[in-house]
C-alpha cells in the first residue's frame, strides 16, 4: 500500500460538457441550437476543423500510452506481456482497471481523491474525443462549423447532433494537454517514467 502526495493543480479543470446545451426532440434524439438558421451543405470542411480533430487524435494517443505505462506499473508483471495486453485493451477498460487498482494501491485520502478526479477527466475526454472521431460529420450548418451526429445507447438521447467549431476542438486539446502533464508528473513521481522517456511529452 502506498500513500503519496500528488501534483498541484495550476487551474480549474475545463468542462466542455458544462458549456453545451441540447434540446430534446424526443426521448431518443436531441439537437444543439435548435433555432439554428437553415444552411445548404458546403462542399468542403474548413482545413482548421481537420487540423483541430487531428490535434485531438494525436494528443489522445499520448494519453493512451501514458495510461498503459501507469497500468503496467500497478500490475507487477512481465513488461513484454503487459505491452501485448495493453495493445488489446480499450481505453474504457484501461480506465476501469486503473480505478480499481488505484483504490487497492494507494491509501492516502487526498491521493485517491486526486487520482479519482484525474481518471474521471480522462474518461470525460475519452467520450468527447470518441464523439468527434466516430461521429458522422455534416456541413449542413454555418461556415466554420460542422454538425456531428453521435449515437450512444448509454444515454437518454441515443442520437445526438452537436454543432462543433474549432473553439470546441481547441478546448478539448487544452484539457488533453493538462491531463498529459498530470500523467507525466505522476509517472515521474512514482518512478515508471523518467526524463529520458521519449515520445511521451516534454520533461517537467
Amino acid at each position: 500500500m502506498l500513500a503519496i502526495v500528488l501534483w498541484p493543480t495550476s487551474r480549474e479543470p475545463r468542462s466542455a460538457a458544462s458549456k453545451r446545451r441540447f434540446v430534446s426532440l424526443s426521448s431518443y434524439v436531441s439537437v444543439e441550437r435548435l433555432a439554428m438558421p437553415e444552411h445548404r451543405d458546403r462542399e468542403e470542411i474548413e482545413p482548421e476543423l481537420y487540423q483541430g480533430i487531428g490535434h485531438v487524435v494525436v494528443a489522445w494517443a499520448t494519453i493512451e500510452a501514458l495510461m498503459a505505462e501507469f497500468l503496467s506499473h500497478l500490475i507487477p508483471a512481465d513488461p513484454g506481456g503487459m505491452y501485448v495486453l495493453n495493445q488489446n485493451l480499450s481505453s474504457d477498460t484501461k480506465i476501469k482497471c486503473l480505478r480499481v487498482l488505484c483504490e487497492m494501491r494507494f491509501t492516502d485520502p487526498n491521493t485517491t481523491l486526486r487520482l479519482g478526479d484525474l481518471l474521471q477527466r480522462i474518461d470525460d475526454a475519452r467520450q468527447e474525443r470518441n464523439g468527434y472521431v466516430h461521429g458522422m460529420w455534416s456541413t449542413q450548418c454555418e461556415p466554420g462549423a460542422v454538425l456531428i451526429q453521435t449515437i450512444n445507447l448509454n444515454r437518454a438521447e441515443i442520437v445526438r447532433h452537436e454543432l462543433t467549431t474549432r473553439a470546441d476542438f481547441d478546448d478539448l486539446i487544452a484539457r488533453l494537454k493538462d491531463i498529459t502533464q498530470e500523467l507525466l508528473y505522476l509517472g515521474r513521481t512514482l518512478g515508471f517514467l523518467t526524463r529520458e522517456d521519449r515520445g511521451l511529452g516534454p520533461a517537467t
